[in-house]
């Protein structure tokens, strides 16, 4: 059975919001991988041709419409939270899935996701 990832970004005020729908799982962490490494590669152009700025002080991942995630989904979003980190981007998760509170929450790792803070 295949089940589709589907992933969509979207850049508003200084925020970059990428948003996961379907199943975060083995068959389906290199689709969102790619997605990351594409991102990553544009913010370090960005901040090459900019002086140091890469355009977004902000990373938001919507979980809201994931309805699986495993150790492997766990494992990139933990992975994306260190190379966030290395970036000097904040990461948050946004509006976590039910499927994506509980394994947070079994293995202890909501820490690592700040949630996003409200805008003025």
């Amino acid at each position: 059975m295949d089940v589709a990832l589907n992933l969509a970004t979207h850049h508003t005020d200084g925020i970059l919001t990428i948003t996961v729908t379907g199943e975060l799982d083995i068959a389906t962490t290199q689709q969102l991988l790619a997605c990351l490494d594409s991102v990553f590669a544009q913010l370090s152009h960005h901040r090459s041709e900019h002086n140091g700025d890469q355009g977004v002080n902000r990373l938001a991942i919507d979980t809201s419409n994931v309805s699986f995630i495993d150790a492997h989904g766990l494992g990139v979003l933990i992975a994306l939270h260190g190379r966030a980190r290395r970036h000097h981007i904040p990461l948050h998760l946004t509006a976590p899935s039910p499927a994506v509170d509980r394994l947070l929450a079994i293995t202890g790792t909501h820490h690592h996701f700040a949630p996003l803070p409200a805008q003025p």
